[in-house]
This record gives structure tokens, sequence and C-alpha cells, in this order.
């Protein structure tokens, strides 16, 4: 502990400071305050002392509380074990661990291992496994691999071998929730926990492999999962394929709780899951918390959540994605307050006071806010009511449910034999009771076809205002779907990207966010689309026998339309469940081969 003031301030404020040394930087953070110079000097005349005295008494202290003995017992008599390498190499072991295995001891793990393990047979044991891989991750992080090579450095040269650290590693996954509800438990005993603000971030770790995971299907309940190494953004732009972390933690910094997820998830959608957990692990009496992170971290459900139940949250916005009546009532200068005492303050006068004069520094030193009651109607600007020229207002349409099958064809077929099994048919010719699907590329768009068509590019709405999107737009999230909606889309066709579980996301976010329901389709069988280019390889090679081959002889098709090359994928999709209908989309769609 040391002091910390103003040197150069008339009267300053005395503080007791904690030096704080993250990696290489060092900061400094105050824990309490003394008084103000012209306070002490009613109780003594030199408050400069009298300061230096209180950080004394608060290190003896400190010293006093933070005390710990440590017993251990070393057998000097005992010979170093015979090596049957051929190289001479250092007999001498490591014991600086001693300090983590103290630790280790009071966290008492070995006890959630004997309670996991009391009715299963194990010839190691899993604490041992489990405890010096925890040293060697701390002090020398490697591979679990490289890690157990290393084993005979420690003193204690633990004894077991790589199949065991993979049981163990299935040990804790079935057990991981326990595990993580254990730790926070134990080491509450060990060091007071607090958990008033709690901290969530995301990152991504990239992985040495070419491809990424393929998906499996779970073989209890049948559905499809996302493999966990996954192509991503990268915040470090590598091509490979990531894993997403999410990490809390409490006010302290120490963490909490942790997360995995596939490396093309959306950050937004890990947070409540975890966040769940954290209450359950908390219990009824420690569930109240502040949730703070930044501002890809603070979509509308996540904020709702967290305003509700005793909890409250801090998240940045940024003010230019704010709708025009939240940016006119931020920068418009009225209701400001200084943080200090509530007064009321202008943006003007801050910027207009004497900054040099003495009598300014608590304002200097002060800080202005207004509170705006930002609903999710006003944020995305798409729900608010609008008044039209004829005086007429209306919201966002909601649609009904429907349980609609459609299909896309490219040659001309039997119409009459495909309505009584599809709702609707789209094609890519101009037939009658068809709806007609534009290229994504066109250089010049009618002024009306006079017929519902199937859209791959905005330009469209310029033209014409009801309209049906397709794959190519990329739909992810609720945002896009009522933005397409707002522009006149009847229909909105998702992304091939998302999973059952994020499309279930998605309309629920939508229904809550804007109090209506979308008109949602889903392309479940055919192949996909993965290129189209005005450079078409088919004027040079065989048009009807035409494919890419990759490094691992996968054949992309290769066909030519409207004067356009399309590159479709390897695999077939072949997803047709009727389970969808019952989280909300409203079309599933087959596209037909050529």
């Amino acid at each position: 502990m040391k002091l910390g003031y103003n040197t150069k301030a008339k009267d300053p404020t005395y503080y007791i400071q904690l030096g704080i040394r993250n990696g290489k930087k060092t900061t400094t953070k105050n824990i309490a305050t003394i008084g103000k110079h012209s306070e002490l000097l009613a109780i003594t005349d030199d408050p400069l002392a009298y300061a230096k005295a209180q950080v004394a008494k608060y290190n003896e202290a400190m010293e006093k509380k933070n005390q710990v003995s440590m017993e251990v017992l070393l057998d000097f008599s005992e010979k170093v074990k015979s090596s049957e390498k051929v190289v001479s190499e250092s007999t001498r072991k490591a014991v600086g661990y001693f300090y983590l295995a103290h630790l280790y001891r009071k966290l008492e793990i070995q006890q959630f291992f004997q309670e996991k393990t009391k009715d299963r047979k194990f010839t190691f044991s899993p604490d041992l496994v489990n405890r010096f891989l925890t040293y060697a991750r701390i002090l020398d992080p490697d591979s679990k691999l490289g890690s157990l090579e290393k084993m005979n450095h420690f003193f204690e040269e633990p004894d077991f071998d790589y199949q065991h650290i993979l049981r163990t590693m299935d040990l804790m996954a079935e057990n991981y929730d326990d595990y993580i509800a254990y730790l926070f438990h134990a080491s509450n005993k060990v060091v007071k926990r607090n958990t008033a603000v709690c901290y969530y971030d995301c990152t991504n770790y990239y992985c040495e492999a070419e491809s990424a995971d393929e998906d499996y299907t779970d073989p209890i309940t049948g559905e499809v999962l996302t493999g966990l190494r996954q192509y991503g953004l990268a915040k470090d732009h590598k091509p490979n394929p990531l894993v997403e972390m999410g990490l809390f933690m409490d006010t302290n910094g120490i963490p909490i709780s942790m997360c995995i997820t596939p490396g093309n998830a959306n950050e937004q959608t890990t947070v409540l899951p975890l966040e769940k957990e954290l209450i359950r692990m908390f219990g009824d009496k420690k569930n109240k918390f502040i949730y703070c992170a930044d501002a890809g971290l603070g979509s509308y459900h996540i904020r709702s959540y967290n305003a509700m139940g005793g909890r409250a949250f801090i998240v940045t916005q940024s003010i230019k994605k704010l709708s025009n009546k939240l940016k006119e009532a931020v920068f418009n200068d009225f209701e400001y307050k200084l943080l200090s005492d509530e007064t009321p303050v202008s943006i003007e006068a801050m910027k207009q006071f004497d900054k040099a004069d003495p009598k300014n520094l608590a304002l200097y030193r002060d800080t202005a806010y207004k509170v705006i009651d930002a609903d999710t109607l006003m944020d995305v600007g798409l729900s608010e009511e609008k008044v039209f020229a004829n005086g007429k207002k209306r919201n966002v349409k909601s649609y009904p449910k429907e349980k609609l099958l459609n299909i896309l064809i490219i040659k001309d077929e039997n119409i009459d034999s495909l309505k009584k099994k599809y709702d609707y048919i789209y094609s890519s010719n101009n037939i009658d009771n068809t709806i007609l699907l534009l290229p994504r590329v066109i250089d010049k768009y009618k002024e009306n076809y006079n017929k519902d068509v199937l859209v791959g590019d905005i330009g469209y709405f310029n033209k014409h205002k009801v309209c049906i999107t397709d794959t190519s737009f990329n739909v992810v999230n609720s945002y896009t779907v009522a933005f397409l909606h707002s522009l006149g889309a009847e229909r909105v066709t998702l992304s091939y990207e998302l999973t059952k579980k994020q499309i279930e996301i998605l309309i629920n976010a939508y229904e809550e966010r804007y109090k209506a329901h979308p008109n949602l389709e889903l392309v479940v069988e055919g192949y996909e689309e993965v290129m189209i280019s005005k450079f078409s390889l088919n004027k040079y090679f065989n048009n009807d026998k035409l494919y890419l081959k990759d490094r691992f002889n996968n054949l992309y098709k290769i066909k030519e339309k409207d004067n356009l090359m399309i590159i479709y994928n390897y695999k077939k999709r072949k997803d047709f469940n009727l389970s969808y209908y019952d989280i909300g989309i409203n079309s599933l769609r087959i596209n037909k081969e050529e």
C-alpha cells in the first residue's frame, strides 16, 4: 500500500492506494480515503504526516491478515531415481509449485473427485492428473502430451499415462457445470468473492487444422449439432478453424465461469445460457448483480433479461447506430446533470467554464450525464408508429403462422401436378401461376413484373415494393428480417448457415423485439450456390459435365445460366424436418436439381 494524492492541488485528498501489476503494466487502485487536507487540519497540524501514518497502520494490519503458515516435509535421504536416458540431464527437481499445491489443497478439489468417482472403478487418481496438469498449465503451458513429458521435472514425479489424462478429461466434461460451481464455492472460502459486478467478454482461438469439424447427429435426441472447430471471423485474421470462448469474471477480475462454443457462433447467443447457470450457482441470496459488457454483447434480449430480478446492466452503445429520435435526445442540451451531486448543468456551460480557475477544479473533474429511456422500438426505428400522407398509422406487420411447402424448379415441368403437392412454385422461366426467380446479377430491372418475384438483390426494392428475398441476402438475425419486411419483403428466406437452435433464437428475438411474427422461409433440400461470376468456364469446356475438384476430391458442379457461371456446393443439403414449423418457420423450400 502507498499514499496517493495530487501534489499540485492546494487542498489535496489523501488516498490509500494498492499497486497492481498486470503483466508488464502497473496501475494503482484507491481502496480507502483518508480525507482532504483542509479537513485533516481539524485533527492534526501535519495532515501529510498523519496520512503517511495511516498508510503504515494499514500495511501493518494487512501483513498480519495475509500471513499464512505452510508446512512442507522433505526426505533428503531419498535417492534420485535412475534414468534410462543415454544423455545426461539435470537431476534438479522443481519445488516452486508447492505454493500452488498449498492453494490446491485449500480448495479441497480432491473431495470433488472422490465424490464423482466413489461409484466407479478407476485404476488411477483423476485428482492427481488434474492437479499436475493444473500446475503445468500455470508454470509451463503446453499440450497434454507436452505436459506429460515434463512430469519428471516435478519433485513428486507423478506417475500416470496419456490415456489417464484423456479419461480425466472425459470425467471433467461429464461434470463440467458441477466442477465450475464447486470451484466457485470453494474459492469463496479462501478469498471473499465479490460478485456485485460481473464482467463478460468473448474471444476466439484458432486451431491448427486444415478443415472445420463436420456436423454430427446426437444419438439420443437426433438433433444435428455443429462441429466445434468452425471457420469464423478471427481477430488476428488467421484462416484457420476457430473455437469461441466466453468468460465471466467477478469485480476483482477472478474468473467465475466459462463456455466453449463453435467458432462461427454468434457471441450474443452465449450470454444468457451461461448467465442463467451463474444465477443458479450464486443461489437466491446473491443472484443480484450488474452485468457489464461491451457493445457487441448488449443486445435487447440481453439487456431486458438483466433488467429484471434485481439485476442491472452496463453496456456501451454506439450513438451512430441509434435512431434519429435517440440521436436528437442525446445531442440536445437538456436534462444533463453532474455525476457528483445531480446538479442540473448544460453541455455549453461545461465547455465554456474557466478551467484555469481553482474554484472550478471540482467541475473540471466532474462528469455530465443524462438518462434516456432507450426501448427497442426507438432503437431500431422499425416498429414505431408511422404517420403517412393520408393520415393513416401502422406498425410493423405481423404475419400469420403457416405451414407452407414450396419448390424451386429450373426446367419447365407440369405445373398442375406440382400445384397439388406444393403451395408456391418458383421458376426462373416466366411461367404462369409461378413466382418468377430473378437472377442475382441483373443489368436492368423492369418497372413492374405484375407478379410476385423471388429476388437476390436489394436493388429491386427501388422498382417494386413487394417481393420475396432469397438466400443471397444471408439473413442471420432479427434486425435484418425486420429491415427487409419494412422495405416490402413479404417473405424472407434465411441463410443456409443457421442451425435450428439459432433460428429459434432469431424468431423469439423478433417476436420479443417487435411484438409481431415474421414470415420466414427456409431451404431444406437442394444444392447451395457458393459462387456466381460473369466469367464463365463453360465457354471453354463441356457445358454439361463441368466440375471443380478440390484437394479432398470433392466435385463442385458448374452451370451457365443467363450468361453467368454458377458454382454449386459438392454436398446436397438434406434437412427436411417438419419440426421447423413448430419453432415458427412459415415455409419450407425444396430447390430441385437441374
